[in-house]
């Protein structure tokens, strides 16, 4: 009984220090674009539905949350309740020649030893460079 919070302080400096996925070159560039995307980023009329679309497809086979919202302006899944889960939020604006588009995604914040900051930032990056363009990153978290 007395190892019991050994026990339990072990496996949550185990879980704590996991590492990211060792990346092939052909994935490490994939994300370095992505990563470069800007997650506000406008989008042409004639684009613009084509890229709302692939933002609910997107978030229908990758988010780990179902989605909760689904209107002609606003994609809202419902907010993470585990470790390892994230919520997304993604928005768009008439503007001027066509639509501005805005991702967030916020990892499950109800854990001290688990921050998913790096990794939803990941996950909003690949999202926006795949609502733009149609790219897919292989990487997600």
């Amino acid at each position: 009984m007395r190892f019991l919070p050994i026990l339990i302080l072990a496996c949550l400096l185990a879980v704590s220090c996991a590492k990211p996925p060792t990346l092939t070159p052909e994935q490490q560039a994939s994300t370095d674009k992505a990563m470069q995307h800007p997650l506000t980023f406008a989008v042409p009329y004639a684009e613009a539905a084509n890229a709302w679309g692939r933002a609910n497809a997107w978030l229908a086979q990758y988010a780990s949350m179902k989605l909760q919202v689904v209107t002609d302006y606003a994609l809202q899944t419902y907010p993470p309740h585990e470790i390892m889960q994230y919520g997304y939020h993604v928005t768009r604006a008439p503007i001027d020649g066509g639509f501005s588009f805005t991702i967030e995604c916020r990892p499950f914040s109800g854990n001290l030893f688990w921050n998913g900051d790096d990794e939803a930032n990941h996950n909003a990056h690949i999202l926006a460079l795949y609502t733009a363009t149609g790219e897919l990153n292989s990487i997600v978290y």
